[in-house]
């Protein structure tokens, strides 16, 4: 009877040993998976802090765009403007230029009625 439970120590021994070591093995793999979850969370924050970072970097560009197209758009605005000056100066010198041909027209046949009185 003590051989028997001799041998059921030593089983029981046997199978506490091997716990034991599935125990270790099983904190072995605990602390991979929590290294590999602290590795993980890094490249998260790392990542997180780039996409921050490339997101100021893009918002910065398009403030910059947007502030060189408002610039262009006061520029096209003050040339459109000054075409408009210029249309109406064109406008005003035809204007004039057909008011002087008129006059030009009529001081020619004044002269030449004058000219055919004093012949006459």
């Amino acid at each position: 009877e003590n051989a028997k439970h001799e041998w059921t120590i030593l089983e029981l021994k046997s199978r506490l040993d091997m716990s034991e070591l599935n125990g270790h093995g099983m904190q072995d793999e605990i602390q991979k998976l929590k290294s590999s979850l602290m590795e993980s969370t890094a490249e998260n924050s790392r990542m997180g802090s780039a996409a921050s970072k490339q997101a100021a970097e893009s918002q910065a560009k398009v403030s910059e765009l947007q502030h060189s197209l408002n610039d262009a758009f006061r520029e096209i605005e003050g040339l459109r403007l000054l075409v408009k000056r210029f249309t109406a100066d064109l406008k005003d010198s035809e204007d004039r230029v057909t008011q002087l041909r008129g006059d030009s027209e009529a001081s020619v046949r004044t002269a030449s009625e004058l000219k055919q009185r004093c012949e006459a």
